[in-house]
């Protein structure tokens, strides 16, 4: 899954290296999804239970099998129509 998020180039150089990146670094790699001042972090995460708990929890479980499940499908541009 982490060369999917990275890239395969970009997670051979980090896996081989060993080299660790922090807070922007890792949300410009895809690694993070947004960054939170500490002071701030328990009621982001609030917010966000709070999103995600407002959902339905079969909508939710669909939601989620339906990301996993295309995961690996080839993802092709549209068509320019002439």
């Amino acid at each position: 899954m982490f060369p999917h998020i990275i890239g395969p180039k970009r997670a051979l150089e980090l896996v081989l290296t060993g080299e660790s990146h922090h807070g922007r670094a890792g949300r410009d790699l895809g690694l993070v999804n947004r960054l939170v001042p500490e002071a701030q972090l328990q009621t982001a995460v609030n917010e966000l239970i709070g999103k995600i708990t407002a959902q339905s929890g079969a909508v939710l479980g669909m939601a989620k099998k339906a990301v996993i499940a295309g995961w690996d499908f080839p993802y092709a541009r549209p068509c320019a129509t002439p």
